[in-house]
């Protein structure tokens, strides 16, 4: 599919501030999910998972650099030389009372003109302007009912997956429905670098909510998770746990009357704790296993697939830790504990594979989506009969 240049009569001679917010109000009215401007290529973004040129010359390095001092920090590209990334947001004016939102890093990287200098690379992900509601947000009843249900317990809820398969969205949506309740109204405290939906836009809020910026209103997310303690939260949102500081302190907070949100960087339910005790020293992982199972109630695995007809669809594999799960998890060693979750996944949650068949019997995604997860939870049988359907249907 090609898709029209930004500019196709004259393009600016260098991507200032003024053009960048032409491009991204294009961008975003056209629905593209990432714009990406890296130097030494023509600027591209992403389209329900499809990658399109949007100008027809290459952005420079300094022009880029230029532009990051301009859009954030004036030291920005000084950091970038520094071996420091940036996380931040940006807004767009639209109209009165109404900006689109992006969220946007900025990475050094090698200029592909010449290996000795180093480039940019910059990401703009869109964020919608205010969280979806949750019921529309999923469709699966089971897993509704376990989000709404979760929702009132104290403890730890992870949601997994890769960059950029929608985990803060669905966060932002639970949280949103927790603060449309009217009884009981709860103060919702966030930590996120940078954030990203502002839930106190949301029509439906009843509650009250206060959210804060890592690098910006404190120094490091050990710091924020900590500050948490002294704020007096019922809900809590750390965006993501990064290392075992961030960890210990979410720990803490999640065992000590709190109910606690975040998002972390894993591929599947069960692989969830060995990477959360893995970011520990090896002495101390056993312990911490063990402080996590027993603070756990919820973990949400999210990737997204390509929808049939175009777009993209989530498919989620979850896991509700109860009193019987955490037992089990708790009662085997730590070496043991990854195949147990997995085994609980298959009994009493929903596994990656059961939901991509659901997704597939209800028309809403091709076989060749079906096959790539089938291959990768390794049902070698199950491709190949796939396969043979496709071709008796040829």
């Amino acid at each position: 599919m090609n898709t029209p240049l930004v500019w196709p009569t004259r393009e600016p001679e260098k991507i200032d501030s003024t053009a960048l917010n032409e491009l991204l109000l294009w961008a975003y009215d056209r629905e593209y999910s990432d714009i990406f401007l890296t130097s030494d290529r023509a600027v591209y973004g992403s389209l329900s998972g499809n990658l399109h040129d949007l100008t027809r010359r290459r952005v420079m390095a300094s022009e880029l650099k230029l532009l990051l001092d301009t859009i954030h920090l004036r030291t920005s590209s000084t950091s970038l030389e520094s071996h420091q990334d940036l996380d931040f947001s940006y807004e767009v004016k639209i109209e009165r009372g109404r900006s689109a939102r992006f969220r946007v890093n900025a990475t050094s990287c090698i200029d592909a003109s010449n290996v000795r200098l180093n480039g940019v690379d910059i990401t703009f992900r869109v964020i919608p302007e205010k969280p979806p509601e949750l019921s529309t947000l999923v469709d699966d009843p089971e897993l509704l009912m376990t989000l709404e249900r979760v929702s009132q317990l104290k403890g730890l809820v992870l949601v997994v997956g890769e960059t950029g398969s929608g985990k803060t969205t669905l966060i932002a949506a639970v949280l949103d429905s927790i603060l449309s309740c009217d009884s009981p109204r709860r103060r919702v405290v966030t930590w996120e670098s940078p954030i990203e939906f502002m839930l106190s836009r949301s029509p439906r809020m009843r509650g009250y909510v206060v959210q804060s910026e890592v690098g910006r209103n404190l120094n490091t997310w050990g710091v924020a998770v900590r500050n948490l303690l002294r704020r007096k939260p019922d809900v809590v949102l750390v965006g993501e746990v990064r290392d075992a500081e961030s960890m210990r302190g979410l720990l803490e907070v999640s065992r000590t009357g709190h109910l606690c949100y975040s998002t972390m960087h894993t591929n599947s339910v069960a692989a969830a704790l060995l990477r959360f005790s893995e970011a520990f020293p090896a002495d101390e992982r056993s312990g911490v296993s063990v402080q996590l199972g027993d603070a756990l109630r919820l973990v949400v695995h999210q990737r997204l697939l390509r929808r049939r007809g175009g777009g993209r669809i989530a498919v989620r594999e979850w896991l509700e830790f109860d009193a019987t799960v955490r037992d089990d998890v708790l009662a085997a060693p730590y070496a043991d504990r990854q195949g147990i979750v997995a085994g609980w996944v298959e009994r009493r949650g929903r596994s990656l594979e059961a939901e991509t068949r659901r997704l597939h019997a209800a028309g809403l995604i091709e076989d060749s989506e079906l096959a790539v997860i089938l291959a990768e939870v390794g049902r070698a049988d199950a491709v190949l009969a796939l396969n043979l359907k496709d071709a008796a249907d040829e």
